[in-house]
């Protein structure tokens, strides 16, 4: 049996001042109508901030979210990667969020050079996995970046053999 998956990452680039021609009040409907128009089953967003997610989920009714902030689930001012997807075409089993650090289940922590945290966010559905994290170009050469990316790694293998224990064929994405 084929399954397609169809995947999005947006780039909601947190608040720019008011008055800035990227505001988010000027990008808003515009990202609506982008996410719309590709109708993706799962939707991954980058620096999102809570006003914005909250416009996104009022915008998009079909679909569901999880994530939470850099800083951890009590925290609403901080960026966030979020995992939409589509009610409707995806049963969302299980997710979480890990930090890219020495100490990977403390909200907020920051290591190897990092200069704010760095978050992976996942979810487990019946159709596939996937991983989401957001890496700046800035920090490609901090060491935060390489091991980061191990942390990822160690985990999708870690998921891959819960489900291969499961005998599921399930794809994964990995989206930076």
């Amino acid at each position: 049996m084929s399954v397609s998956v169809t995947l999005m990452t947006f780039n909601l680039h947190d608040d720019q001042p008011e008055g800035s021609p990227n505001s988010w009040e000027k990008r808003r409907d515009l990202c609506i109508s982008v996410i719309t128009s590709y109708s993706p089953m799962i939707l991954c967003t980058q620096q999102g901030v809570k006003l914005q997610l909250d416009f996104l989920q009022q915008g998009l009714p079909g679909y569901d979210q999880f994530g939470i902030s850099r800083k951890g689930s009590e925290d609403t001012t901080d960026e966030h990667c979020t995992i939409f997807y589509d009610k409707e075409k995806v049963e969302f089993l299980e997710g979480g969020t890990f930090w890219l650090s020495e100490s990977p289940s403390v909200p907020g922590s920051a290591s190897w050079g990092s200069v704010v945290p760095r978050i992976a966010t996942w979810a487990i559905s019946f159709l596939s996995y996937c991983i989401f994290t957001y890496i700046s170009n800035s920090s490609l050469m901090c060491p935060a970046y390489s091991v980061g990316c191990y942390y990822i790694i160690c985990f999708i293998d870690t998921i891959s053999t819960l489900f291969n224990s499961k005998e599921l064929n399930h794809p994964a994405f990995l989206s930076k």
